[in-house]
């Protein structure tokens, strides 16, 4: 990528238009310089040597791993073993739990996008008046509301504020965010009724409730409440769900079954 002088006054050539929308949706910012793009940097440093990468956005990332995560569940589904044996005769081989592995990062990284996605909105400079567990009244600079703040306030007040937009607090999208963060906070928080739930209990053990949630696709309401808001401005959020990664990363996956598969069998015949 070109790191030619950049005129943000230009208006974008065609052919920089095209760069742009060919590279990959996951970068944090990619924009006309000179006669081509650039895109900005983070060092990333280890003990002998500091180097550079083109700096990722967080939201993508996140939107991303629970896209893949809920593609794959959904071919995972089939190898849930349901069984009425209590005793060892009855042990899962497998299938189960990465079933559920799956729809635990689905529901973590979904949150998560929206998250990455409310803290890095939040404008520099930024106050925000508040109250606070001793019931006084503080103002917050925009790192302490980064790390104060729930998302819940954060969503309902500081981003209507931050792009003028009426608070999605009791609507459709505010309903679909809190069937979300129920889930995550559950995982997240797990509880001992969930990590020693009854057969016979009346309440819903997380897994329970994980695996009703199957057909709900998180990323998509995570997306639906980014877009409302200023999605259309993030070229990452205008180019998801990122089928291609997605088929990639299942191909890749495909190919390792095979080359274990193709490793056992040699293994079998020593």
């Amino acid at each position: 990528m070109s790191t030619l002088v950049i005129d943000m006054a230009a208006p974008p050539t065609k052919s920089q238009l095209e760069l742009i929308d060919a590279a990959d949706a996951r970068h944090h910012l990619i924009f006309p310089a000179g006669t081509g793009i650039a895109t900005l940097m983070a060092k990333v440093v280890d003990k002998k040597s500091a180097a550079f990468i083109q700096q990722p956005s967080a939201p993508a990332l996140f939107l991303s791993m629970a896209y893949k995560a809920h593609r794959a569940s959904k071919k995972a589904e089939s190898g849930i073993k349901f069984t009425d044996e209590l005793m060892g005769s009855g042990l899962q081989d497998g299938g189960t739990f990465d079933f559920f592995e799956l729809r635990m990062q689905h529901v973590i990284f979904s949150y998560g996008a929206l998250e990455a996605y409310a803290n890095e909105s939040i404008p520099d400079p930024f106050t925000w008046p508040t109250t606070n567990s001793r019931g006084e009244s503080v103002t917050l600079n925009r790192d302490e509301t980064e790390r104060r703040v729930s998302l819940d306030e954060k969503l309902e007040h500081i981003l209507t504020t931050v792009f003028g937009k009426a608070s999605i607090k009791g609507g459709p999208l505010w309903n679909k965010f809190k069937t979300l963060k129920g889930l995550r906070d559950r995982l997240i928080h797990l509880k001992h009724f969930d990590s020693r739930a009854k057969p016979d209990a009346e309440d819903n053990s997380v897994w329970a409730d994980l695996y009703a949630s199957r057909g709900t696709d998180f990323t998509m309401q995570a997306h639906e409440i980014i877009t409302y808001f200023n999605g259309a401005a993030r070229t990452w959020a205008r180019k998801f769900p990122f089928e291609e990664l997605a088929k990639r990363a299942e191909s890749s996956a495909l190919r390792a079954d095979r080359n274990r598969g193709k490793r056992a069998r040699r293994e079998s015949k020593k």
